[in-house]
């Protein structure tokens, strides 16, 4: 895969996700994706995506302020 940006090869690697509500972080560790190892970018599989949807909605009704687990952990 070449990154849309720069259209240098991108690498199989694990990442980290972030997502700020407001009210609380979601931090998702160990992400399966793909990074371009020039500017950056990284890029998540369809699949990928729609697991850290539901990952996402699992924790968005949490009381803690800040949710911090592992991809691996929240695969079905």
């Amino acid at each position: 895969m070449n990154c849309i940006y720069c259209k240098n090869l991108m690498e199989n690697e694990y990442s980290l996700f972030a997502l700020d509500l407001g009210e609380s972080v979601i931090v998702v560790r160990k992400v399966p994706s793909h990074v371009c190892d020039r500017c950056g970018q990284t890029v998540f599989d369809n699949d990928v995506s729609k697991q850290l949807d539901r990952i996402v909605d699992s924790l968005r009704s949490s009381a803690d302020e800040v949710n911090i687990v592992e991809y691996a952990d929240k695969v079905a």
